[in-house]
């Protein structure tokens, strides 16, 4: 029976191992910090070392996954010392990221993680000890899936800490988050505003939609009869109605969102207002209702994106295992028994 070994099948001392294993628990530990750390700067929209969060959030979680499941198809036991560093580690990163919104009960994750490392990789090891023959993708797919889970409620609950630790004057997203929310939507607004952008100024704005309305109503009162009329006659026209409309537009949106609109401010920032002035204006406790379920909707997004996460590790994973046995780093080596397995040489 086949089985993975750090140490070749003829080694009767596997010197080897040791620091190869090591090698794995120590990656392990970088990663959940970056985790940990980066996931609360994305959150609060601050860079790490200079890059996105969210980049070093993907590409920690990425590695992490990958060197979570070689590590555990390598080791010979649960290796419970690396599965409680590593949930320090996470601990850590969290702390470190924000002291000062750090609260007393999120010393939990150190057991939450824990309790889920222990599961995920116990049930990768299950999973190849049980197989007649090695196949990757079998021996990972439930203990990572696991892990994603895991790393979901984790990023959720953690939105939420900070969410509700902010001031009751300020929104639960950032002028510039919503800004980016609401240009993700733009090839619906595109259909009837040409280059639509939320960062444009509002008097543009307010020209291209006066101007498709005019443009519109024209068509429709003069039908055929506006091709008779001189272009140039037109063209004015139109400007004239535009500018005569827009400052009445500018004053009723000022009325709507209960601040004033000079022109020159983006339309992102004149919905930002609007959110907030409502949202400021609103009980407390509907708030927290607002921000539950803003972070319930968060998890079932993240645990539709992780599926797909999940596969792509898989995928990388599989090809670093592939990797690691062709540059002689592992073994696989045959037992008398019918049965496949992996060790570290």
């Amino acid at each position: 029976m086949p089985t993975i070994s750090l140490v070749p099948e003829e080694t009767t001392e596997k010197s080897g191992y040791s620091w190869k294993i090591l090698i794995f628990g120590i990656l392990g530990i970088v990663w959940s910090f970056l985790i940990g750390f980066s996931a609360i700067h994305f959150f609060l929209g601050q860079l790490v070392i200079g890059f996105s969060a969210l980049l070093i959030l993907t590409l920690a979680l990425l590695f992490f996954l990958i060197n979570f499941a070689l590590e555990s198809l390598f080791s010979q036991s649960l290796r419970w010392p690396m599965i409680i560093l590593q949930s320090i580690a996470i601990t850590v990163g969290v702390y470190l990221a924000n002291p000062i919104g750090f609260i007393s009960w999120q010393l939990v994750w150190f057991i939450f993680f824990v309790l889920f490392f222990w599961f995920g990789r116990n049930l990768i090891q299950v999973a190849a000890e049980s197989m007649m023959k090695l196949r990757w993708h079998s021996m990972t797919r439930k203990g990572l899936a696991q892990l994603v889970t895991a790393f979901a409620l984790f990023l959720s609950i953690s939105l939420g800490i900070l969410l509700w630790q902010q001031p009751a004057d300020k929104m639960f997203i950032s002028e510039s988050g919503l800004t980016s929310f609401l240009n993700s939507g733009n090839f619906i607004g595109r259909l009837y505003v040409k280059n639509l952008d939320w960062k444009m100024k509002t008097d543009d704005f307010l020209w291209a939609v006066t101007e498709k309305t005019i443009n519109s109503s024209l068509e429709t009162v003069l039908g055929r009869n506006l091709q008779s009329l001189p272009a140039d006659y037109v063209a004015k026209q139109k400007q004239a109605l535009i500018e005569k409309s827009i400052p009445d537009l500018k004053k009723q949106i000022s009325q709507l969102v209960g601040a004033p609109i000079s022109g020159s401010e983006s339309i992102g920032h004149v919905a930002y207002e609007f959110l907030s002035i409502k949202y400021r204006a609103l009980p407390s406790n509907v708030r927290q209702i607002i921000i539950a379920v803003l972070v319930a909707l968060f998890f079932f997004a993240l645990r539709f994106v992780a599926a797909i996460f999940s596969l792509i590790a898989r995928i990388l994973g599989y090809l670093f295992y592939e990797i690691l046995l062709a540059l002689g780093f592992v073994h696989v080596i045959y037992e008398t028994r019918t049965k496949e397995s992996l060790i570290l040489p």
